[in-house]
């Protein structure tokens, strides 16, 4: 029959279309997208699933140490078991062969923080260039997207705080740019940030 020649690249549009999307923000989806396109459907798509080896999976991860980031490597891995253990679940799978997969461990590049030197010259351009935008980003640590998507009323005079409702995201929908208000990232987004 057709079902065993079901290939990884089928079974991930599918995982794409009908488990991700009605499920995740619009610029998390984008992002599943991006990683799948990218990275498995190369490596995997035209392969069926059956065929996939866990030696096959554990040599993509390894032979990319150095190309990819911890954090994007560990982000391929998590959506490549979700997608699956999804097709196992569904009975497309045979055998969990996601199970045993390992990232090699990279030294974490440390996050370079400006001397306070470098704060007081950004600053004094931000003034000079009328870039108040800056100094938010330097004494409250909002996001891009939380920058952007600020409004009058969410500035709270009495309390000297901003308060951080949405976030502004940029989709590329049928070859164009939308942008979309939104919930900031998690619940947790949801804050009061002290004014400087």
């Amino acid at each position: 029959g057709g079902m065993e020649r079901l290939t990884f690249g089928v079974r991930a549009s599918y995982y794409l279309e009908y488990k991700s999307k009605p499920f995740v923000k619009q610029s998390t989806w984008q992002g599943y997208r991006r990683l799948v396109e990218n990275h498995l459907l190369p490596a995997f798509g035209g392969i069926p699933l059956e065929e996939l080896e866990p030696e096959m999976l554990q040599r993509f991860f390894s032979e990319r140490t150095d190309a990819l980031s911890t954090g994007t490597a560990r982000n391929i891995l998590t959506l490549l078991r979700s997608i699956l253990r999804d097709a196992y679940q569904d009975g497309k799978l045979k055998r969990r062969i996601w199970e045993n997969i390992r990232l090699n461990k990279k030294a974490a590049k440390k996050v370079r923080v400006l001397t306070r030197e470098e704060q007081i010259r950004l600053e004094q351009y931000a003034q000079r260039e009328k870039r108040v935008e800056y100094i938010l980003c330097l004494y409250t640590g909002i996001r891009i997207g939380e920058l952007c998507a600020l409004r009058w009323e969410d500035v709270d005079w009495s309390a000297g705080a901003l308060k951080i409702r949405h976030t502004l995201q940029r989709a590329v929908l049928q070859g164009r740019t939308v942008l979309t208000l939104s919930s900031p990232k998690t619940d947790a987004s949801f804050r009061s940030v002290p004014l400087p």
